[in-house]
């Protein structure tokens, strides 16, 4: 899935779909999962973004969201495309 780099708002917060990036006025990178649409903080994460010259992202390692007790999904985010992994 192709994701979407969004710009923050007046109030300093990126407005993220499902799939979409974006950073909030203090530089911190935000996730949106596609599919479950969990939305996640890069530095919670412990993870972080490289720029790619067409304002596509690259992320460090790999998202995880606990869907439930029993799934987990995992995915890659490299040129702004997410990959199940």
């Amino acid at each position: 899935m192709r994701g979407r780099r969004c710009e923050p708002m007046k109030d300093g917060r990126p407005r993220l779909g499902p799939g979409d990036y974006g950073k909030d006025s203090a530089g911190t990178w935000w996730v949106r999962t596609p599919i479950t649409g969990a939305l996640f903080s890069l530095l919670d994460k412990n993870l972080s973004a490289t720029e790619n010259a067409d304002g596509s992202i690259n992320v460090n390692g790999i998202i995880e969201h606990h869907v439930n007790q029993t799934e987990t999904k995992r995915w890659k985010l490299e040129h702004g495309e997410w990959r199940e992994v």
